[in-house]
């Protein structure tokens, strides 16, 4: 098996003259909401259970604000839009004290 290996100099060298918005990494969570993954048990034919966790189902989607005539971009779950579909994208986020 082949490891790769980077000098520290180098790494320090790429963090100095990237700019710090394309290092930062978003969590795997609904931004209204702030679901995130679940921890659960995978269960053998025999009962044994080992952890395991269970991913959400996140999409980035675009949503229009009629009101304010934008357009929002944000990371939601399936089933965040389907209330927001229902009950619209400014109550949702109301709901969830969420700011847009």
């Amino acid at each position: 098996m082949f490891i790769h290996t980077v000098s520290f100099k180098r790494i320090l060298l790429y963090k100095a003259c990237v700019p710090t918005y394309y290092m930062t990494i978003m969590a795997r969570q609904d931004e209204i909401t702030k679901k995130k993954k679940r921890v659960a048990n995978n269960v053998s034919h025999s009962n044994r259970k080992t952890k395991r966790t269970q991913k959400i189902n996140l999409q980035t989607k675009r949503f229009f604000i009629a009101e304010e005539n934008r357009w929002v971009k944000l990371k939601v779950t399936t089933r965040s839009m389907r209330s927001i579909a229902k009950m619209g994208i400014l109550a949702f986020a109301k709901k969830h004290a969420f700011s847009l």
